[in-house]
């Protein structure tokens, strides 16, 4: 009895660093997408978040679910990375972009970024980055405003990466 109490105690912390490293692994959320067909956006309220339209292909998903024009959470709660790249036109000239991203229907501050579109011939490139803490059911949007009412914004390319730490 006193061997197996032994080698038990020996064991554990083995047992759970093993336990530590499957829900470190367990909380790899991943996902990435990009515009595969550019999209317009109508901005009809100066000020006023849009959502970015556009046709995105998801090429990997792990922990997350297309839900709607949201892309879901399904994990334990986490701090979450999110990256945007794009790179936007417009009808309008001298027309500044907001693009932003939306928890759950809120918009994150921090996750804003403007750009000036001086020449309707122009095509202006904007990243942003967040990182969010995310609980299982939370939803992700993407957001764009303008600063002329009527403005029409052109989503040319898009990228979205987000993932887990």
């Amino acid at each position: 009895m006193k061997k197996l109490l032994a080698i038990l105690i020996l064991l554990t912390p083995m047992i759970l660093l093993a336990q530590k490293t499957i829900n470190i692994c367990d909380n790899n959320a991943t996902a990435f997408a990009y515009v595969s067909s550019p999209g317009t956006t109508t901005t009809t309220n100066t000020g006023e978040y849009y959502y970015l339209q556009g046709s995105f292909t998801n090429e990997t998903m792990s922990g997350w679910a297309i839900v709607g024009d949201t892309l879901t959470y399904q994990g334990v709660e986490a701090d979450i990375m999110i990256v945007l790249h794009g790179s936007f036109s417009t009808d309008t000239n001298n027309t500044e972009i907001t693009i932003g991203i939306k928890k759950n229907g809120v918009i994150e501050v921090n996750s804003q970024m403007t750009v000036e579109i001086n020449s309707t011939t122009d095509i202006a490139n904007l990243s942003t980055c967040d990182v969010i803490r995310m609980k299982n059911g939370d939803n992700l949007s993407l957001w764009i405003k303008s600063d002329k009412a009527g403005a029409q914004i052109t989503t040319e390319t898009f990228t979205t990466t987000a993932f887990s730490r």
